[in-house]
């Protein structure tokens, strides 16, 4: 050991942060600044409000979920360092038109709907973007007023093929 040098750090338990695991289908949802219900396991009666200030970018090497933390001030809490906690993240909203799964079939890179048009059904390739609580975001390939199949799988029997135009 050397001279002058610290021997450890004391570090300030009012000042500290939760760290919040986000499961990678929730990701696209969860932003910086997003606001945050917490309620600790030792005090469910005291649950708070904070916001998300960092997430991280990537998964952490044999990691299922990603870390979002959040910076709170424990003064008034005095919640004990290491407790655990139920978090909602309320995050903005994402404009766009949502289908349920079972609408849309997966194509490899591609996607598909069956599209009404009159009396019958057509496939038709769809772009897509989110998908969360079983709903799927299209980001094109149809217009609001188009009808679509609530279940594309079942339009088609074993021998179909599904091709799109």
């Amino acid at each position: 050991m050397q001279r002058g040098r610290p021997v450890l750090t004391v570090y300030d338990p009012r000042k500290t942060w939760i760290l919040l695991n986000i499961f990678p289908g929730d990701l696209p949802l969860t932003r910086v600044g997003d606001k945050v219900r917490i309620r600790p396991e030792s005090a469910p009666d005291r649950d708070f409000r904070a916001q998300i200030d960092y997430l991280e970018p990537v998964l952490r090497q044999g990691n299922k979920v990603a870390i979002a933390r959040v910076y709170f001030d424990n003064t008034g809490l005095q919640l004990p360092i290491g407790d655990r906690v139920r978090a909602i993240v309320f995050s903005r909203p994402v404009e766009g038109w949502w289908l349920p799964e079972d609408a849309v079939v997966a194509l490899g890179s591609q996607a598909g709907v069956m599209k009404k048009n009159g009396d019958k059904y057509e496939a038709v390739a769809v772009q897509t973007g989110l998908r969360t609580n079983g709903k799927v975001q299209i980001t094109g390939g149809l217009s609001p007023a188009d009808s679509v199949a609530a279940n594309a799988q079942f339009l088609l029997d074993s021998d179909s093929f599904f091709s799109t135009k």
